[in-house]
C-alpha cells in the first residue's frame, strides 16, 4: 500500500454476531466517509474481519495478524486511520499485551480512530496514551468481573435452592453456570428450570427403551426417527441412564466446591427407578470374551512420547481377567529404536478422567487466599485511576499535572495484573475458550463407569468423543518414569507423571504453561513451581523430580 488510507477492522467472538447486525454496526459507511473527507484520505477497499476472541489472542492469528504484518512490513502506509468500533476490538488480553500491539501500531504511524467514544489516537499524543491506557485496563478485567459476578450470583441462587426458594409453580430457579440437559428448558421470564416442552415426554420413552432391553444404537434410531430435527450423538444416549439429573439431583462446582442441589432438574424417575436402571445396564454387559475397547488407540491421536509412533493396544489374559495394555507400535527398534514400554491402559485412562475436565475444560480455582488479595489491591489502584479520571474529565488542563501520578498507578495495576495472571496460572484456573460447549459438556458428564473395559457400549461412545476434544495424547517413559501428556483442541496441556510402587500407583499432575508463565511462578509462587513445565522443559523435568520424597498433589491411580 503506496498511500496512507482508511482502513477498516471489525471482530466479533462468534459466527452467530457475524451472521447478525454486529458487524453492520462496526463498519459503519458514515463514519468511513466522514473520515475520509476529513483527513483526505480514501476508503481502502481491503476489509478486515474476525471471528475470534480478543480475551484469548485468537484474532492476532487470523486477519488482525495479516493486518499487523502489512503494518511490519511497511505495506500499510504511515497515516493511515485504521477504524475500529472500539479500541477493545484490538485486544482484551492483559494491559501489558495489549499496549504493546497498540505501541506496536503507534510507532509505525498508524492512526486509530475509536467509533464508539469518536477519538481519534495518535503517535507521540500524550491524551491517546492516557486513554488508551484506561480503555485496554477496563476491558482486560471485564471478562474477570463477569467471572465474578457470575460465581457470585450462583452462590447466592444455591444458597436460597437449599433455603427452598422456588417459583410459583415450583420450579427451582437457574444456576448460571454450564448447560441444561437436553430434556430440559429454562423459562425466559424468569429463568426457572422446567421440563423441555418437546423433549421431557421423549425423555421418559428413552427410559422405557431402555428398561426393555433396547441397546443404544436402537434408541439413536428411534430418536432419529422421532426428532430429525436434533442430531442425536451415540455419546449421548450411553451416558442417559447414569445422569444424576433423571431423579432431579444437579452438583455445581465452584472454586473446588461441590454443591449438590435436590430437586434441581424436573424429574423424570425417582431414585429407585434410576438405580433399577443401573442394574438393566449391568446386565446387559458384555461377556468376558468380548473384545475389549480401548479409549486411546485406534483414534490416530496417540502416540509415544519417546518416538512418536502410534500407540497400540494387547489383551493381556495372564491374570485370568483380560486386561488393556497399551505399547508403543516400534518397541522392537526396527524404525525409530524406541526403547519401547508396556502398561496398563487403565493409567493413562483413569489420569485423562481425573485431570483433563477440570484443568482443560472448567475454571476451577481451589485456593484463591493470595488472589483475593492481589485483587483487592488491583481494586484498590483502580479507584485512584477512576478519580484521576473524572478530574481530567472535569478539567482536561490538569492532564499535564496529573499525568505522572497517572503513569504510577498503572505501572503498580500493570505489575499487579502480571501477579495475578501468575497466580491463576499456579492455580491452575485455566480459562479455555469454548471450541464446542455440546462436546465439553458430554465430556464432563461422563463418570467413571466409563473405565470399566468390560462396558464397550459406553467406552466406544466415550472414545468418539476423546477423538473429538483431544487433538494429541502421548504416553511413555521419560527417563525410567512414565508420563502422559494431553493437549485438547483447545491448545490446553495436562500432564502427569506417575510414581509409587508397583501395587500402590500414583502420579503426580503437571500444569502445562509458557515459559513466560513458568518463570513469572518461579518468581511468585516458588514453593509449587514443581508442580508446573513448559514442552520444552517436560523431559528435563521429570528427570530432575524427586517422586521418592513429593508428596504434594499425588493422587492414586
Amino acid at each position: 500500500m503506496s498511500q496512507a488510507q482508511i482502513i477498516s477492522y471489525s471482530r466479533v467472538s462468534s459466527s452467530s454476531q457475524k451472521d447478525g447486525s454486529s458487524l453492520e454496526i462496526q463498519r459503519d459507511e458514515k463514519v468511513l466517509n466522514d473520515l475520509s473527507e476529513k483527513y483526505n484520505l480514501p476508503i481502502s477497499q481491503t476489509f478486515y474481519t474476525d471471528v475470534a476472541s480478543a480475551y484469548s489472542g485468537k484474532h492476532l492469528k487470523g486477519e488482525l495478524g495479516v493486518f499487523l504484518a502489512a503494518v511490519t512490513s511497511g505495506d500499510v502506509a504511515q497515516g493511515s486511520i485504521l477504524v475500529v468500533v472500539s479500541l477493545d476490538r484490538l485486544s482484551r488480553q492483559s494491559l501489558s499485551t495489549a499496549k504493546a500491539l497498540y505501541s506496536t501500531l503507534m510507532t509505525s504511524g498508524i492512526r486509530i480512530y475509536s467509533i464508539m467514544d469518536s477519538c481519534l489516537y495518535e503517535p507521540d499524543c500524550e491524551l491517546s496514551e492516557i486513554r488508551s491506557t484506561l480503555v485496554f485496563s477496563r476491558s482486560s478485567n471485564e471478562s474477570k468481573t463477569k467471572s465474578f459476578r457470575t460465581l457470585s450470583k450462583a452462590h447466592q441462587v444455591i444458597g436460597d435452592h437449599q433455603r427452598g426458594v422456588r417459583t410459583a409453580d415450583g420450579y427451582a430457579y437457574k444456576v448460571s453456570m454450564g448447560n441444561v440437559p437436553w430434556w430440559i428448558a429454562i423459562r425466559k421470564k424468569d429463568l426457572a428450570v422446567i421440563p423441555h416442552p418437546e423433549y421431557f415426554d421423549t425423555a421418559k420413552q428413552v427410559i422405557k427403551l431402555i428398561q426393555q432391553g433396547n441397546g443404544i444404537k436402537k434408541v439413536c434410531a428411534w430418536l432419529k426417527e422421532k426428532h430429525s430435527e436434533k442430531t442425536w450423538g451415540h455419546s449421548t444416549i450411553a451416558g442417559f441412564a447414569k445422569q444424576k439429573a433423571l431423579y432431579g439431583e444437579r452438583t455445581v462446582s465452584i472454586q473446588g466446591t461441590d454443591y449438590v442441589m435436590d430437586n434441581y432438574y424436573p424429574a423424570l424417575v425417582d431414585k429407585s427407578t434410576y438405580y433399577a436402571l443401573q442394574k438393566v445396564k449391568r446386565k446387559a454387559a458384555p461377556s468376558r470374551n468380548t473384545t475389549l475397547v480401548s479409549l486411546l488407540t485406534g483414534i490416530g491421536i496417540t502416540r509415544c512420547i519417546q518416538c512418536g509412533s502410534p500407540v497400540s493396544q494387547q489383551i493381556d489374559y495372564s491374570h485370568g481377567k483380560p486386561t488393556i495394555r497399551l505399547f508403543c507400535s516400534d518397541r522392537t527398534k526396527k524404525i525409530t529404536g524406541c526403547l519401547g514400554w508396556s502398561l496398563k491402559a487403565a493409567y493413562p485412562e483413569r489420569v485423562l478422567f481425573n485431570e483433563c475436565k477440570s484443568l482443560v475444560f472448567t475454571d476451577t480455582v481451589k485456593d484463591t487466599s493470595t488472589l483475593d488479595s492481589l485483587l483487592a489491591q488491583k481494586e484498590e489502584q483502580q479507584k485512584n485511576i477512576t478519580d484521576i479520571q473524572n478530574a481530567i474529565a472535569s478539567d482536561p488542563r490538569l492532564v499535564v499535572t496529573l499525568a505522572p501520578a497517572m503513569t504510577s498507578t498503572l505501572d503498580v495495576i500493570d505489575q499487579l495484573n502480571i501477579d495475578i495472571d501468575a497466580e491463576q496460572k499456579a492455580l491452575a484456573a485455566l480459562t479455555t475458550e469454548s471450541y464446542s460447549m455440546e462436546l465439553f459438556d458430554e465430556w464432563n458428564q461422563q463418570s467413571d463407569a466409563a473405565l470399566v473395559e468390560s462396558d464397550t457400549d459406553l467406552r466406544s461412545s466415550v472414545k468418539d468423543l476423546i477423538q473429538s476434544i483431544f487433538s494429541k495424547i502421548e504416553i511413555g517413559k521419560l527417563g525410567d518414569r512414565f508420563t502422559f501428556v494431553y493437549t485438547a483442541v483447545t491448545g490446553n496441556m495436562a500432564a502427569a507423571v506417575m510414581t509409587g510402587t508397583q501395587r500402590n500407583q500414583q502420579y503426580l499432575p503437571l500444569a502445562m504453561v509458557s515459559n513466560e508463565d513458568l518463570e513469572g511462578i518461579k518468581q511468585h509462587q516458588p514453593e509449587i513451581a514443581h508442580l508446573f513445565t513448559t514442552r520444552d522443559l517436560l523431559r528435563q523435568h521429570v528427570a530432575e523430580l524427586d517422586l521418592e520424597k513429593q508428596t504434594y498433589g499425588q493422587k492414586p491411580i
